[in-house]
């Protein structure tokens, strides 16, 4: 049976989350500058077939999981997340959620310790997930 949440409830509950608005804010514009290009086509080469073969697996045929060893693990699909399935979905909304997380709790410990260097590291923040961006484009072979 599912409980339903009252409107008040969810409110209390979100502004509990957000207990910094400048650190959310800022990593919520972090977030639409520097989200990575994600392409959810595979290729021929060696890791793609690979890359393929978990994005199935997980979407579709979970019960073979406990016969085959992942050098990822079971939730590499979320490494390049395919369109198959919700793997694309899936995978979206943990890179969103693993990245915004970070820049939030980064930021919102330099406000409570560094008030005065919060924009310094909000830029820096631009040029570190900048690089991540470039990482995943040139040693994932995504294009």
């Amino acid at each position: 049976m599912i409980k339903m949440i009252s409107i008040e409830k969810l409110k209390s509950l979100i502004l509990q989350f957000i207990t910094s608005p400048k650190a959310f804010l800022v990593s919520l514009i972090l977030l639409v500058i520097t989200f990575p290009h994600i392409n959810p086509v595979f290729s021929t080469g060696l890791d793609s077939p690979y890359f393929w073969a978990i994005n199935w697996l997980s979407g579709s045929n979970i019960s073979s999981f406990g016969e085959i060893v992942f050098p990822y693990g079971p939730l590499g699909f979320l490494i390049k997340p395919l369109a198959i399935s919700n793997n694309f979905y899936i995978g979206l909304f943990f890179l969103v959620l693993v990245r915004f997380g970070f820049t939030y709790y980064l930021l919102k410990n330099v406000e409570l310790k560094h008030s005065t260097q919060f924009y310094f590291f909000a830029a820096a923040l631009i040029f570190i997930l900048e690089l991540n961006n470039l990482e995943f484009l040139f040693f994932l072979d995504i294009d």
